[in-house]
């Protein structure tokens, strides 16, 4: 049951992002703002806690599929057939990987950088 509150409310995160600014490279960022929790927290967490919020951050992307799939072109269909093989192990360490690289945005909301490690991570 606990793991379905944290499932439900890493969708309710993911349901919130705005799909705004356009980047250059005709990908789109998206910035969530006002959330506590910030990317550098992830840094300090066990191993345990940072695989767990992959996961959830993995489920999430995948429920969120149905729901965004009304969209002419869904943004999140690349990253879920990109992460499809990859163990949540895998996506936390990438995810710790672009946090380390990018210290001048670890003020940014955890799921923004997750976001954006993962995007960055998935062939384009």
């Amino acid at each position: 049951m606990r793991l379905l509150g944290v499932r439900l409310l890493l969708l309710s995160l993911m349901l919130a992002t705005t799909w705004g600014e356009q980047r250059s490279d005709d990908r789109q960022s998206a910035y969530v703002r006002h959330l506590e929790i910030r990317a550098e927290n992830f840094l300090h967490w066990p191993t345990a806690q940072q695989t767990g919020y992959a996961m959830g951050f993995m489920d999430g992307i995948y429920i969120s599929l149905p729901v965004a799939s009304s969209k002419k072109q869904n943004p999140l269909t690349p990253l879920a057939n990109c992460i499809a093989e990859m163990t949540p192990s895998q996506v936390s360490a990438i995810i710790e990987k672009h946090i380390k690289n990018h210290p001048d945005r670890w003020h940014w909301p955890l799921n923004t950088m997750a976001y954006s490690a993962i995007r960055d991570a998935c062939p384009k």
